[in-house]
């Protein structure tokens, strides 16, 4: 992992790499290993995520509300 989560909740196990050669076929242990790993991320980062749609939709909907608001005016 490159870029371990900032939560210190999610626990990160570490793994040393060995240099051998990636193999073709994935054991059901190891798939579901990354599947894990997979979701842990998408949870860590669920709440950035929200937080930025929030101050998105929120710019949008006031930048709207003036246009409506200018449209009328002038």
């Amino acid at each position: 992992m490159r870029f371990p989560p900032s939560d210190g909740a999610i626990p990160v196990g570490w793994i040393d790499a060995t240099g051998r050669a990636a193999r073709n076929s994935l054991s059901l242990k190891e798939f579901a290993r990354r599947l894990g790993l997979m979701h842990k991320l998408l949870i860590a980062s669920a709440p950035r995520v929200l937080s930025t749609l929030v101050v998105l939709s929120l710019t949008v909907r006031f930048t709207s509300v003036a246009f409506s608001l200018y449209s009328v005016v002038v």
